[in-house]
């Protein structure tokens, strides 16, 4: 493999990594709201 594919490949795989860092954030980002939208719904017997 020549250094320019091995350089392509890593870029490729960078890409792909910094896609899934963002899908993830906003994976996470979701949930809080979620979860702040379920504890407001859910009502605490005392």
């Amino acid at each position: 493999m020549s250094p320019y594919d091995s350089n392509k490949q890593l870029e490729s795989l960078t890409l792909k990594i910094e896609k899934f860092e963002q899908t993830k954030n906003n994976l996470e980002k979701e949930q809080t709201e979620l979860q702040n939208k379920i504890n407001e719904l859910v009502i605490i017997p005392y």
